[in-house]
């Protein structure tokens, strides 16, 4: 009732009760991680729906939502296989992933190409995937990368046009991303969440040469990730936004105030 209600603080105390009465309760578990999901707690959210599929590891809905919260968290690496998974168990209703490299080929036109990743969105939407992962990791000698910015926006407003948008989400895989400026711009042409994997790599080689004191690796990530939300935090409030939601696609770039 209160999760239905919004009230998740509420929720989560009364579902944990729940869990308490009965240790085995799966839907418990599933609606309990939910209730973490939408307070913004997504690590507990993880943990929880790991529980879940420990009391029933076939459950295609549980394993998509912890897929959606590894997105999220901005790990799509740990996502993938757990769509995958989830696929095996019911393809015909769990198809929510695809996965498009922000790359062209040298005899391809970078015009064709954006082309090319457009129209390969618009097929994976229609099939029914609801996660999209824009990726520049597949960038080689042979592979010419594509500017972030160009490749996400061009995928929005693409989808946007076609009426589309709002049966997927744009997850971004992305070196471009470094500090918040990138990631205004990233979320400002329409990303649903970022992965800015050069920038933890970077944390992870000044980690190796002890450049952080006695900080362990992950508490450097969650003050990373600590510091880019709340530099977005005062990029919004600048101009008057206070959920992300609002921000996203919203190209606010041009704000004089």
């Amino acid at each position: 009732m209160f999760y239905q209600k919004g009230d998740y603080n509420k929720a989560i105390l009364k579902l944990n009760e729940a869990i308490e009465a009965s240790p085995e309760h799966f839907g418990a578990y599933n609606n309990l991680a939910l209730a973490y999901k939408k307070n913004g707690d997504i690590e507990k959210a993880i943990k929880i729906f790991k529980k879940a599929l420990k009391i029933k590891s076939d459950n295609p809905s549980v394993l998509k939502n912890l897929g959606i919260a590894f997105l999220q968290k901005g790990e799509p690496e740990k996502a993938i296989p757990i769509f995958k998974t989830a696929i095996d168990f019911k393809p015909q209703e769990v198809s929510i992933l695809t996965k498009l490299a922000i790359a062209y080929v040298k005899t391809e036109s970078l015009e064709e190409a954006l082309d090319n990743i457009k129209e390969q969105a618009e097929i994976a939407v229609r099939k029914g995937f609801t996660q999209i992962v824009l990726t520049d990791k597949n960038v080689s000698s042979k592979k010419l990368p594509i500017p972030i910015l160009l490749a996400v926006g061009a995928v929005n407003t693409y989808l946007v046009k076609l009426k589309l948008r709002g049966y997927a989400s744009i997850n971004v895989q992305t070196g471009d991303a470094m500090d918040t400026h990138s990631f205004a711009t990233i979320i400002g042409v329409g990303a649903t969440t970022v992965n800015p994997y050069l920038a933890f790599d970077s944390l992870h080689q000044r980690f190796n040469k002890k450049l952080f004191g006695n900080f362990e690796f992950d508490e450097c990530v969650r003050r990373y990730i600590k510091s880019v939300n709340l530099g977005l935090l005062k990029i919004m409030s600048k101009m008057g936004i206070s959920v992300i939601s609002s921000y996203r696609g919203g190209c606010n770039f041009e704000t004089v105030g």
